[in-house]
């Protein structure tokens, strides 16, 4: 029987391997018939990791030229090398002159970075719910957009650079979507078929999420 149990496990490793599966372990191959539910994460995993920029949405008080401008400026300053910064910095043509004095590094808790220029002011850019929290109008504004994109809004603030910015002026906002991986959507296909669960965790909004979710064929999804 051991032997048996052996020889079944090594030929599953062999059969694993053509589809460039790493078996580290022998036992694993029982675990994974056991397999009923699976947590992915979205980033990196159903997505390459990629950002693209969809669309520049300026509002009435700023034109899509000036917008243009303040994030070239900003992708120009900016020392962040996250997706996001550089899918703008790939978008962007400009080649800025503005001098950056200041700048607050975007972190996922904080959800924002900003930029304060010598002569232009301070500007922000990130996630509406957390620059315009208490701005109910801008937040219902934006939300039905968040169900397909990653939303990021361009704000200018006549004070110094904080963590907890006030007062700002909503300038516009960016619509960014995730690239997604050209295998995933088989790849959850075949899950579904043997009768597992996905499960996505992820620190992005839940909109977002639930939107990849349904780009990659999840039917039933809830956030």
């Amino acid at each position: 029987l051991v032997l048996l149990t052996s020889s079944v496990m090594a030929v599953s490793v062999i059969r694993l391997s053509r589809y460039r599966v790493l078996v580290q372990q022998l036992h694993s191959m029982e675990t994974l018939a056991r397999v009923d539910v699976i947590c992915l994460d979205k980033t990196g995993t159903l997505t390459e990791g990629k950002m693209a920029l969809v669309k520049i949405c300026p509002a009435d008080s700023c034109s899509k030229e000036e917008m243009e401008e303040i994030i070239g400026a900003i992708t120009v300053s900016s020392m962040d090398e996250n997706a996001t910064m550089k899918c703008l910095k790939e978008a962007n043509e400009t080649k800025s002159d503005w001098v950056c004095q200041k700048q607050i590094a975007f972190s996922s808790s904080r959800k924002f970075s900003a930029f304060a220029f010598e002569k232009q002011g301070s500007f922000y850019l990130g996630a509406p719910e957390i620059l315009f929290r208490d701005n109910k109008k801008i937040r219902e504004f934006v939300a039905p957009y968040q169900s397909d994109y990653r939303v990021l809004v361009l704000a200018k603030s006549k004070e110094d650079l904080t963590n907890t910015p006030s007062k700002l002026q909503f300038l516009g906002y960016l619509l960014i979507e995730d690239v997604i991986r050209p295998e995933a959507k088989d790849t959850l296909s075949y899950f579904k078929d043997q009768g597992v669960s996905v499960k996505i965790i992820s620190g992005d909004n839940v909109e977002t999420v639930l939107s990849i979710a349904k780009r990659v064929g999840l039917l039933h999804v809830s956030g």
